[in-house]
């Protein structure tokens, strides 16, 4: 399979979804950003690390061949980012795949997935970079973007309940924001207070946040309301 994709499209959607991979020791494919084609031609970068979900839209310039699945490690994504910081260049991206043979008969045939970059347009030949990755087929990125897709297309806008989330699962969208140089817009999701969150064009993420109201919640809330002063009788009445 060989793509050819814009840099910058390609470098901003790897740091736009690193930010939501998971954080902790022996994290596997959690760790990673998958990369796979979807049904209208498009490469879509996808990480979650369980509290946040980050989707982004690469849109191609060339297609041959059909894309093999792989996943990049914020390592990878890092060294990317380095060396094809030209975001006016284009890049071809090509990945092979392979199957090594199994030690023992107990034991399942290894996949390894290797991606060459090659950065297009220069005169004396690009840059150019070769990674070796294993194969996390059985990660189910369709299962991330289910929530995503239910909330874009409800009928009826949800109640907006008030919401608790951590401030740094919220934290991990300013790397879209950075990225792409847009303002982040946020809806509902659900009734629960789980939210989407919009950067751009070809950015969308899903935040898992929860509606929990504690009688502490609701005495602080209503200290705060009878403490700040309100200049017009109107609103201390609830007109």
């Amino acid at each position: 399979m060989k793509i050819t994709v814009p840099a910058d499209a390609f470098t901003n959607a790897l740091a736009a979804c690193a930010a939501h991979t998971f954080q902790g020791k022996d994290a596997g494919y959690l760790a990673t950003v998958d990369l796979q084609m979807n049904e209208d031609l498009e490469l879509v970068a996808t990480a979650s690390g369980g509290s946040t979900t980050g989707v982004a839209r690469i849109p191609l310039v060339e297609l041959d061949g059909e894309m093999s699945r792989v996943a990049l490690s914020k390592q990878d994504i890092g060294t990317i980012r380095s060396l094809f910081s030209n975001k006016f260049k284009q890049l071809e991206v090509t990945v092979r795949t392979s199957v090594v043979p199994p030690a023992s008969p107990d034991d399942k045939p290894e996949v390894i997935h290797q991606m060459e970059i090659r950065e297009l347009g220069s005169l004396f030949g690009g840059r150019q970079l070769k990674l070796t990755m294993p194969d996390h087929g059985n990660r189910d990125v369709p299962g991330l973007w289910h929530p995503i897709a239910s909330a874009l297309r409800r009928r009826n806008m949800p109640s907006l309940p008030v919401t608790l989330f951590h401030p740094k699962d919220m934290n991990s969208f300013r790397a879209a924001s950075v990225a792409y140089s847009e303002e982040l817009r946020i809806e509902p999701a659900d009734n629960f207070g789980s939210l989407i969150v919009h950067c751009g064009h070809y950015f969308i993420g899903f935040l898992h946040a929860n509606a929990q109201i504690t009688d502490s919640f609701t005495r602080s809330r209503d200290q705060w309301a009878n403490r700040l002063p309100m200049k017009l009788a109107a609103v201390r009445d609830g007109s």
